[in-house]
């Protein structure tokens, strides 16, 4: 009974280092992904300012201006999007 127990426990204890190995990678990859939206929201902050520019420019064609208008309201819904996966992320 003692070996078949102490067999069991052995068993047990193998599982909980693959369950800890497999979480230590499930870990790294969601921190991979965190800091990739980190990435992306700061990417789009800055196509944002840099369509500003833009559109603050006097000198700015019409044509360009409304094509920098559009794309400046896509990367503000963006963004907005990105906050929500962050925030849900963050109250779980």
């Amino acid at each position: 009974m003692i070996n078949r127990l102490s067999l069991l426990e052995e068993a047990y204890a193998e599982e909980c280092e693959v369950a800890y190995e497999d979480m230590q990678e499930l870990l790294v990859m969601a921190r991979t992904m965190y800091d990739g939206l980190e990435q992306l929201i700061e990417d789009y902050h800055r196509r944002q300012r840099s369509a500003t520019m833009i559109l603050d420019d006097p000198n700015t064609q019409m044509e360009q201006r409304t094509r920098v208008q559009g794309k400046k309201e896509v990367f503000r819904v963006i963004l907005l999007e990105l906050d929500t996966i962050l925030k849900g992320e963050k109250e779980h």
